[in-house]
């Protein structure tokens, strides 16, 4: 159930901030687009690097929960 949830959730933002996006410079689709998609490059590279270096998925995505504390920070 969580995972529906947070799949609908995730498509209704998505589409609320495309719809959105017409009322700002045509560069903020370009960022958007390219900070998600970098994002998800990052994501999964950073866990082939942990799960090759040692650590079991479990514990890498336990690490990785380290990521939005600090993103919580700034």
């Amino acid at each position: 159930m969580g995972v529906v949830l947070a799949s609908l959730s995730s498509g209704l933002g998505e589409i609320t901030f495309l719809a959105l996006t017409s009322f700002f410079n045509s560069a903020v689709v370009s960022a958007w687009s390219s900070g998600t998609g970098g994002a998800g490059l990052i994501g999964a590279l950073s866990y082939l690097g942990l799960t090759q270096g040692g650590l079991t998925p479990q514990d890498t995505l336990l690490f990785m929960t380290i990521v939005p504390v600090i993103m919580l920070g700034r």
